[in-house]
This record gives structure tokens, C-alpha cells and sequence, in this order.
């Protein structure tokens, strides 16, 4: 598998979100402490596919939920038919 197979997981983010009892406005508030600033929004747009993070503010995502990057990442297969 080669990096480029692999996406942000919103869905990951919101179960993390939800396991720890966050509303989206918690969570923004909690990141801006750590020095990312995003909007319940922006959170809510990650969670739905709309956005993705960069790799700065993954990082500091994962580290706010003392996660490792790839909890994060989901592989995408693609394949390509013989036609």
C-alpha cells in the first residue's frame, strides 16, 4: 500500500468527538487551546467528508486524543478493470 492510498476518516473523528462526550463546540475549544483554530464548522465539515485537515492540523488533532496519524487514515482500493 502506498501512502497516497490513503484518506482522512472523518468518521473517525466524530467516534473519537463522541467517545469522549465533546460536543463540536467543546471540541473547538479544546483545539484552540492547543493553538489550532477552527470553528464547530470546520469540525463538522471534517466529520462529513466536506473537509479534510492538513497534515499540521492532523497532527495536532491526533495528539489532542492521543491518537497515532494512521487511527486516522483509511486505505482506498483502486482498482482498474482490464478493459
Amino acid at each position: 500500500m502506498m501512502f497516497s492510498d490513503l484518506v482522512f476518516s472523518g468518521k473517525v473523528l466524530k467516534e473519537l468527538r463522541e467517545e469522549a462526550g465533546l460536543s463540536l463546540d467543546a471540541l473547538a475549544n479544546e483545539l484552540k487551546a492547543t493553538g489550532l483554530d477552527v470553528s464547530r464548522q470546520t469540525i463538522l465539515n471534517m466529520e462529513n467528508g466536506i473537509s479534510v485537515p492538513d497534515i499540521n492540523e492532523l497532527i495536532i488533532i491526533a495528539s489532542f486524543f492521543k491518537k497515532p496519524l494512521k487511527v486516522f487514515l483509511v486505505s482506498v482500493c483502486n482498482k482498474t478493470s482490464n478493459v
